[in-house]
């Protein structure tokens, strides 16, 4: 399924000239062996795909699931591979006489010769580490906003010195063909500010999802890599709706909100209907499903609980049977005791004595003797009853 849904998107909508590829991570904390850890990003575990984007419209034009090392093997020029990958699912009218955007994280002299070889071009930040790229680039200039160009016959290498005592920024490009400067106080390089323009393609597409979304908890990665599927194509429909039809509802804030509540009636009203013919329903109902559903009727209550108290609540109704046996066992123990205590009191016989010179040693020694055989007596007997009783209530409980 996922493959299908990949090679329909590029087929519905013609990008510009700016595409971005950029990564997306899907939050997901079940079991899977190829779950990523990104202590940068703000959900840090989960499922990372390559996203293939326009820049301009925020059409998704291909996708592709990190599945992580193949057989403990360290791939070799991942980088290079996951963007040609992604590239070489457009058609051949779709790629030609496209420029990429992408990070530093992709950015290489070979991967822009490739896409050379496939008629497209590139724009990305280098990382100072990269081999190829030269030391008097890396140097921090005193000049501040300056900038040095570097040609090399279809790439450019720029270096632009934004702050004080900073590492210049270092840019590769083989979509500019001059060194071109705006007349500014920052004197910012135009291939520098098409980069940021064009940087934040997929960045969009995640905030829109995070907006609005079909996402549940779920410890199943395949219904997290549907889910995504789903938000993927609400966004891309919105996109080829707009694009025909671009005077729709401009002066209202919540289009996204609009269009996804249009969409949804649309793709249930046809199957409400076919169950509306069904016998077994309610003639209620069978005409209310064959008129279909109007969402804007359904009110929802807003809860003034929050999720902690909600949480709790499902808690304590989930164990109530638990509580209540144990509430009336406390209750039940408690009254023994007490029943306990005052038969041990009542039926102990109080001993006098008398102060009588008559009284011998042996007759007192007989009455204490006696007084504590009867205490015993009386307690043993009394634990014995209280130890049926609680046996019996427990038995009533279980039986019940």
């Amino acid at each position: 399924m996922f493959e299908r849904f990949v090679k329909q998107l590029p087929r519905h909508f013609i990008p510009s000239e700016n595409l971005t590829i950029d990564e997306q991570l899907v939050p997901f904390r079940g079991r899977c062996r190829f779950v990523q850890y990104i202590p940068k990003k703000s959900v840090k575990y989960g499922l990372k795909f390559w996203v293939l984007s326009d820049a301009d419209s925020r059409y998704v034009l291909s996708i592709d699931l990190y599945t992580g090392k193949k057989d403990n093997i360290i791939q070799k020029d991942l980088r290079t591979n996951v963007v040609l990958h992604l590239v070489d699912q457009l058609p051949n009218n779709v790629k030609q006489g496209r420029s990429i955007t992408f990070d530093r994280y992709f950015t290489d002299l070979k991967l822009s010769e490739a896409l050379m070889d496939r008629k497209m071009t590139s724009v990305g930040i280098v990382e100072h580490k990269r081999s190829f790229l030269p030391n008097e680039l890396k140097l921090c200039r005193k000049e501040l906003f300056a900038s040095w160009f570097y040609f090399s016959g279809p790439h450019m290498l720029l270096s632009y010195q934004a702050k004080e005592k900073k590492k210049p920024v270092v840019l590769l490009s083989s979509a500019h063909e001059f060194a071109e400067v705006f007349d500014d106080e920052k004197r910012l390089p135009c291939a520098i500010h098409d980069y940021n323009q064009t940087k934040g393609g997929v960045d969009a597409i995640d905030q829109c999802i995070e907006n609005y979304t079909v996402r549940r908890i779920s410890r199943r990665w395949p219904m997290v890599v549907f889910y995504n599927m789903i938000d993927i194509g609400a966004i891309n429909a919105m996109t080829i709706w707009l694009c025909q039809n671009s005077s729709w509802n401009v002066k209202r804030t919540n289009t996204r909100r609009i269009f996804l509540t249009q969409l949804s009636k649309a793709l249930t009203n046809l199957q409400l209907q076919c169950r509306s013919k069904e016998v077994r329903l309610m003639p209620k109902a069978t005409g209310s499903l064959s008129n279909g559903v109007d969402l804007q009727d359904i009110h929802h209550q807003a809860s003034n609980q929050n999720k902690k108290n909600r949480y709790f609540k499902r808690i304590c109704c989930q164990y109530l049977p638990v509580c209540l046996f144990l509430f009336l066992l406390a209750i039940f123990l408690l009254i023994a005791g007490i029943a306990a205590m005052l038969v041990a009191l009542i039926g102990i016989p109080k001993t006098i004595t008398t102060t009588t010179a008559a009284t011998t040693t042996a007759t007192t020694t007989t009455t204490t003797t006696t007084t504590t055989t009867t205490a015993t007596t009386t307690t043993a007997s009394m634990t014995t009853a209280t130890s049926k009783a609680t046996f019996a209530f427990l038995s009533v409980y279980i039986h019940e």
